[in-house]
């Protein structure tokens, strides 16, 4: 896709943030990423996860839990702190 991000959620919610391409959550579309924070980690604002926007209220993402990668339900919105779009570039 000629897209080129950092490899770590912390990093890439970071890179979002450095190039001007964060979002607010209102204006999520599918291909934007979601950024939680679990717990203080050190890192960027403290992220510790990130997922794929889906669309339709829907996020695609690699669950620890279930060790792979699902397609559910947006969750955990108190523990959302950032959006980005990274593919506008």
């Amino acid at each position: 896709m000629g897209i080129s991000i950092p490899r770590t959620a912390a990093t890439q919610g970071k890179y979002c943030v450095d190039n001007g391409l964060t979002i607010r959550k209102s204006d999520l579309v599918p291909g934007d990423l979601v950024f939680w924070s679990y717990e203080s980690n050190g890192e960027f604002m403290d992220i510790t996860h990130v997922g794929i926007y889906a669309g339709n209220g829907m996020v695609v993402d690699a669950s620890s839990t279930r060790e792979q990668v699902v397609y559910r339900n947006l969750y955990d919105a108190d523990k959302q702190v950032l959006y980005g779009r990274p593919h506008i570039f």
